[in-house]
């Protein structure tokens, strides 16, 4: 009889924990992004029409929840 071996590990064995991480830093990349769209819009739209930004209240940047 053959002896038995042990099972293999899958070739496609994912790394969660490093997943996670690349994603987390995606995303923190991704707002940054997005703020500095944000704060260009805003100077873009100023210098369109100067009266608009004396009324209006900026847009709050959005916060993830955990």
């Amino acid at each position: 009889m053959a002896p038995k071996q042990a099972p293999k590990e899958p070739e496609f064995a994912i790394d969660y924990r490093k997943c996670t991480a690349e994603l987390e830093e995606e995303i923190s990349a991704t707002k940054k992004v997005f703020e500095e769209i944000r704060k260009l819009n805003a100077t873009i739209m100023s210098k369109l029409n100067p009266e608009s930004t004396k009324t209006e209240a900026p847009i709050p940047a959005q916060t993830s929840k955990k």
